[in-house]
Parts: C-alpha cells; sequence; structure tokens
C-alpha cells in the first residue's frame, strides 16, 4: 500500500506538493470533492481527497474540518489556497496532511494518474498496469489508422510498449525489435550515429528515417513530451510525413499517449520505491512478515559502487535508472549503509533482472555478488558477504587485485569466485581485532618487535619479510617486488633474523606471520 508522500513523489512536483505534514499515512482511496457552499464533504479513513473549488473560503475551512474529523489521509487543495495562513493554522491543529496543486495542472488528470497507482501498488487486487498497456495497445492501432503504416510505441529508453496488431510485411529490423521488446543495440547506433536520436531529442516534428540497406523500410519517427521531457515516440513503417487532414488526429492521440507514458512511469516508480523498501527490510533484518522476493530463487543480493571516473554510480537511485536504461523495468535496488544493493535472480539466461543479464549489461562501476540464497531470511547474510566482497575489490588485496587499476571502467566479482580472498580476509581482521585489543598492530609472536624497529628507524624490513614470504626460495622474485639488488635482499633479511628471530621453515609460523603481516601492512600490495 502507498502512502500520501510516495505518491506525491511518484506524481512529481508539476502536478503535486506537500504544504504541511509528513504524509506518511496509508492510503486506500482517491476522491474528488467539490466544495459546496454549506462546506459539507465526506470522506473515509485512508481517502486521499482533492478539494475542486477550495478558493470557497469559509466553506472549505468547514470541509477541511470535516474531512480531518474523518480522519482522511491526506486534503488536496489549489496552490494558493493551500498558502493561506488560516488554511495552515487549521491542517496544523486538526494535524492534516495538506496537499497543494499548482495552478494549471488538470485535476480531472491527477485523479486518473493518483488512481492508476494505486492500482499499480503491491498488495492491490486491480491490475492498473495491465490495463494501461491494454490501452496503448489500442492506441498503437488507431495511430496505424492515420498513418497507414505498422506502428510501434517505445518509451525513452526504447523499449517497446505496445505496437499495433497489423505487422504485415514488417522488414528483419521491425520484428526484432517486436520480438525482443526493445530497440537492438546495433539499430540504436546506428539512430545515434546518423542523428535521428538527437534530432528526436531536440525536435517536436516528425523525424522520416530513410531506407539504409535491402529489405530496410522507412520509418517516421513522432516524438512523445510532456513539456520539453521526452517520455517516447512512436515509429510508424511508411516511406511518408504525416497524410493531409491527419495531423490534427495525430497530435490528439500523441497527447493521449503522453499522459499513458507519464502514468506509467509515475506507476513503475512507485512500485519501484515501495519494493525497494521492502527489500532494505529484508536486506536489514526488518522485512515484513510473508514478504518474500519476486520470482523463484535462487537469488544473489549485489553489491554496486562506483570507480574512481564515475563516482555518482554509488548511488542507488542513479544504479536504478541505469538498470532500468539497460531494461530492467523495475529494478530492485535499495542503498543500506551507502551502498547500493541490487537482489537478482541467480538463474542462467539473459532475462532482465538476473545476474547472467547483470553481468553483461553492466558496463561500468564495481559489482560484487554474494553466493545464491534461497530463502528471504538469508538476505540479510547475502548483503554482508556482497558488501565483504565489495570492500576487497575496493582495495584490491589477495587475488582481487585490479591490476592497479583504480581507473578500471567495470569490475565484476562473485563470492564463489572469491572464496580465498574472503577466508584470509576473515583471518586477517580477526588477527587486526586481537591486535588492537592488546595495544598494537598484531597480537603475540616476533613480528611486533620487527615493526616496533621499522617505526623507530624508518625501515620497511616488514615488507621485505612479505616479500620473502610472498617468493619463499626465490630472492630474485623477492627482490624485484621490492624494486631492490638481490644483495640488499638478502641483507636485509639477515637483519630481520637478528632483530626478530623466528622458524620460516614452519608452515604454520609462516602462515601466523603471513596473516600478521596483512593485518598489519593492509592493503598489501
Amino acid at each position: 500500500m502507498a502512502t500520501v508522500r510516495e505518491l506525491v513523489n511518484a506524481v512529481g512536483p508539476a502536478l503535486l506538493g506537500v504544504a504541511h505534514g509528513e504524509g506518511g499515512e496509508n492510503v486506500r482511496d482517491v476522491v474528488l470533492v467539490p466544495v459546496g457552499e454549506d462546506g459539507s464533504a465526506n470522506g473515509e479513513p485512508g481517502d486521499l481527497v482533492l478539494c475542486m473549488g477550495s478558493d470557497a473560503g469559509d466553506a472549505l475551512l468547514e470541509t477541511l474540518r470535516q474531512l480531518a474529523g474523518a480522519g482522511v489521509a491526506a486534503v488536496a487543495v489549489a496552490a494558493d489556497t493551500a498558502g493561506r495562513p488560516d488554511v495552515i493554522a487549521l491542517a496544523e491543529e486538526k494535524k492534516l496532511c495538506l496537499l497543494s496543486v499548482p495552478a494549471g495542472a488538470g485535476w480531472a488528470q491527477l485523479v486518473w494518474l493518483l488512481i492508476g497507482l494505486l492500482e499499480a501498488a503491491p498488495d492491490r487486487p486491480q491490475e492498473g498496469p495491465a490495463s494501461s498497456f491494454g490501452e496503448l495497445f489500442t492506441l498503437a492501432d488507431a495511430v496505424e489508422g492515420v498513418l497507414g503504416g505498422p506502428v510501434t510505441i517505445e518509451d525513452a529508453a526504447s523499449r517497446v510498449l505496445a505496437h499495433s496488431a497489423r505487422q504485415e510485411g514488417a522488414d528483419p529490423a521491425r520484428l526484432s525489435t517486436i520480438v525482443g521488446r526493445r530497440v537492438p543495440a546495433e539499430l540504436t547506433e546506428r539512430f545515434r550515429s546518423t542523428g535521428v536520436l538527437r534530432a528526436l531529442q531536440r525536435s517536436d516534428e516528425p523525424v522520416l528515417v530513410p531506407s539504409w540497406g535491402p529489405g530496410i523500410s522507412p520509418r517516421l519517427v513522432i516524438p512523445i513530451r510532456a513539456g520539453r521531457e521526452l517520455l517516447g515516440s512512436i515509429w510508424a513503417a511508411v516511406d511518408h510525413d504525416v497524410p493531409p487532414g491527419g495531423a490534427a488526429e495525430l497530435q490528439r492521440m500523441v497527447a493521449l499517449l503522453a499522459l499513458h507514458l507519464l502514468r506509467l512511469r509515475a506507476q513503475e516508480d512507485l512500485v519501484g520505491r515501495l519494493e525497494a523498501e521492502r527489500l532494505r527490510g529484508a536486506l536489514t533484518g526488518g522485512s515484513p512478515s510473508g514478504w518474500a522476493p519476486p520470482g523463484e530463487a535462487p537469488w544473489r543480493v549485489v553489491a554496486l559502487a562506483e570507480n574512481t571516473r564515475t563516482p555518482s554510480l554509488g548511488h542507488a537511485e542513479r544504479w536504478r535508472s541505469v538498470l532500468r536504461w539497460n531494461g530492467w523495468r523495475t529494478p530492485l535496488v535499495a542503498e543500506v549503509d551507502g551502498l547500493a544493493f541490487a537482489l537478482v535472480y541467480s538463474g542462467s539466461g539473459a532475462t532482465p533482472g538476473s545476474w547472467d543479464w547483470l553481468v553483461r549489461t553492466t558496463a561500468t562501476g564495481l559489482v560484487a555478488a554474494s553466493s545464491p540464497v534461497r530463502a528471504a531470511g538469508g538476505l540479510v547474510e547475502a548483503r554482508a558477504e556482497a558488501a565483504e566482497v565489495m570492500q576487497l575489490l575496493r582495495a584490491g588485496p589477495m587475488g582481487l587485485d585490479r591490476g592497479g587499476g583504480g581507473g578500471q571502467e567495470r569490475q565484476v566479482v562473485a563470492a564463489e569466485d572469491a572464496w580465498a580472498a574472503l577466508v584470509v580476509s576473515r583471518a586477517v581482521a580477526t588477527v587486526g581485532d586481537a591486535g588492537a585489543s592488546a595495544g598494537s598492530a598484531v597480537a603475540g609472536g616476533p613480528l611486533s618487535r620487527l615493526l616496533a624497529h621499522d617505526a623507530a628507524n624508518g625501515t620497511d624490513l616488514a615488507r621485505t619479510l612479505a616479500a620473502h614470504l610472498a617468493h619463499p626460495g626465490d630472492p630474485r622474485a623477492a627482490a624485484g617486488r621490492l624494486h631492490v639488488h638481490p644483495n640488499t635482499f638478502r641483507y636485509r633479511m639477515r637483519k630481520i633474523a637478528e632483530i626478530a628471530p623466528m622458524d620460516l621453515d614452519d608452515e604454520l609460523v609462516r602462515l601466523a606471520v603471513q596473516l600478521q603481516l596483512l593485518a598489519a601492512l593492509r592493503p598489501l600490495r
């Protein structure tokens, strides 16, 4: 169920805003109430009430009192009315959530959008998005009647939302677009390189795209906008401009399509936010009772973070946009402790929202996945594991080295491929914790004397010992790691034996010292 605030965020500030209150109440229904002369109005708990004629002076105040007494979730009034001191004072007194509708916003369209959003919200029995898509198919047929050729309707990310029923004679490009539910990458690249997409972004006029090869028919492309924002486009397989006499009818249909696309986007945004909040609860152990991730198990929790070239990609909202742009209609992404996490299906295949799909489509950033989990109760541990792998990716130690490429565009690692690094990292963390409690870098053994010598004399004997352990029996390789002459390396090893004698032929001693060195010198290079 959606809250007032979630609905307001989904609709956007051009149509609705919060004038007073938190907006945390759940909304069950949307009601349009004209304010009468006597100020009478009916409302029920959970109603979001839109008060038309809200400049009706004292009658409005009486209406607001009645609605507050009925326990409605919120009341929306015209923006100039929402700013009146007496209206604000009444909202404060009655603890009433007050919304504002900007001048010029259509009340009927606002009701239509809000009802559609409620129908789309999880736990609602209605099928709002499905009916919206059905209406888009009907409009596609109507546009085909005007233009005289097969039609597809696409969103701003080149995903096919609907198409006309008649597609006889469609060329291979058109067929692959309809079957794949989005424009193939090679076609998108062609439209970009030939300036079609640029023209679509900048112009309100239809763009005629000529044939570019045998068996490829021309296209008439018509932008669908809300103000200056491109919401989508109509692609008609015709070789001519809009027929004479059809411009007015087409303009009316484009306006209807803009409303539908705006509604669908708001629905998807609301559903995504609600599911993200549920996902966040599941990842932190606070999910509602009985909630289960959508789809079939197993799932993976995937940590998503920026690299040095694209720092903004670490935010959940931006990752959600990136994944949606690549074809995942409602990405499951939530932010926990400043890190974005996605929940994907672990199964193979190219379905958007699967792990294989994410690996193939993620072009930038760091991607760290947990092991597969088969129950929602395991998502908390999976999040912790994904965060661990991400920490290793960022630091680049112990087998997850990014090749010195702090500026690499992309790095993807799953927990099962990083098990050795995870084991060592956990052991090192334990050693480091023990050392901290003992008041030194490491706890126990002769290494503490060597570290103290380095600190007092400015030497680097601990790293010399680490190089020796990394290349046992090969002083040249160890010296090369330190960028020193082999004789210098041998001299340092003799010095180490004097300061901190230890039996490095004992495998248990070697393992213990390696863990201590990792704890003291990490990230170890």
